[in-house]
């Protein structure tokens, strides 16, 4: 719950920003994190997996507890429950959402891939340098 709420409410271009610089804290991840590809990927799989995530469990409690007691009454249990009964009947009334995510996620890959974190970052500083 914690991560979701997290990744959700922080903005991804505060993100892109933070996981590009995260180097300069912990010079470890420099080597992986200093590409831009590489950062700018983490950043956007970290936001989008929270909001999978809750798009997921929005869909499996959708799913009416009758469900739930039918499927006990046919001697379903466990793991046969959760496959044959709840999961195909969340991911069908999850569908229109996961469709409009994939939508944002392809809006989202221009934003990260157009944004370059240097220019946004430093490019005023380089004119004013440049020029005076």
């Amino acid at each position: 719950g914690l991560y979701i709420w997290l990744f959700r409410s922080i903005p991804l271009l505060v993100l892109l920003i933070f996981v590009y610089n995260l180097p300069q804290l912990f010079p470890v991840t420099g080597s992986l994190l200093s590409q831009p590809c590489y950062s700018r990927l983490i950043a956007l799989v970290l936001t989008e997996t929270a909001y999978m995530a809750e798009i997921h469990r929005g869909g499996l409690l959708s799913v009416l507890k009758g469900q739930r007691e039918a499927a006990k009454a046919l001697g379903i249990r466990g793991v046969g429950e959760q496959r044959l009964v709840i999961i195909p009947q969340a991911i069908r009334i999850a569908l229109p959402t996961l469709t409009n995510e994939y939508v944002t996620i392809v809006k989202l890959t221009s934003l990260v891939w157009v944004i370059s974190l240097n220019e946004l970052l430093l490019g005023g500083q380089r004119l004013y340098a440049h020029n005076f």
